[in-house]
């Protein structure tokens, strides 16, 4: 990755030049650690009370629309998550 001066589909450059450093985090890595857990659930409650976080909503549908909802996920056409409502 790092020998081709090619940019590829990922920036690596831009991490290289920078020193930043990537993690990627498996869910069962914060899940099953009970202080982790709860520091994820208040980083994501507060940034979402704040405004900082704002979740990315592809389409929202009712629930007697959930065939619908079910073939449009299975499309991959979503960019973002996809809602269903229960009223």
């Amino acid at each position: 990755m790092a020998l081709s001066t090619d940019e590829g589909t990922f920036p690596q450059f831009a991490l290289l030049v920078k020193c930043l450093i990537l993690k990627g985090y498996l869910y069962i890595e914060v899940t099953s650690n009970d202080a982790l857990l709860e520091q994820a659930k208040a980083f994501i409650n507060d940034g979402l009370a704040s405004g900082k976080l704002v979740p990315l909503i592809s389409r929202t549908f009712k629930f007697d629309e959930i065939q619908e909802a079910t073939r449009f996920l299975e499309s991959n056409a979503q960019i973002g998550k996809i809602v269903v409502t229960l009223s």
